[in-house]
């Protein structure tokens, strides 16, 4: 990718089945579904993974890259930005899943 170049994510789904397909998907893939993880709650923030460089950081759902339509981690870190990592990258042993 170019500096510079802006990425917007498309957040899945598309229908209402595949909305449920997806939240049992991201539950089980990440602990929780992104409309679960995105709710307004008194609850502290929480990581779901550990990069391996020692950051922790929350999954909020999965999206796809608009320039070539790969799969796509939407994840934030502990002073709120919000980061988007393509999903092979995200999976490739760079972050561990925490226990919940």
């Amino acid at each position: 990718m170019k500096p510079g170049q802006i990425l917007r994510a498309l957040f899945l789904p598309n229908s209402k089945i595949e909305s449920e397909q997806n939240a049992e998907t991201q539950r089980s893939v990440y602990g929780s579904s992104l409309e679960e993880r995105l709710s307004v709650s008194s609850d502290p923030w929480m990581p779901t993974h550990r990069h391996r460089k020692g950051g922790l950081y929350r999954v909020l759902g999965q999206g796809i890259l608009e320039a070539d339509r790969t799969k796509a981690v939407i994840y934030q870190d502990q002073e709120g930005t919000i980061w988007i990592r393509p999903h092979c990258e995200f999976e490739d042993g760079r972050f561990e899943r925490l226990e919940q």
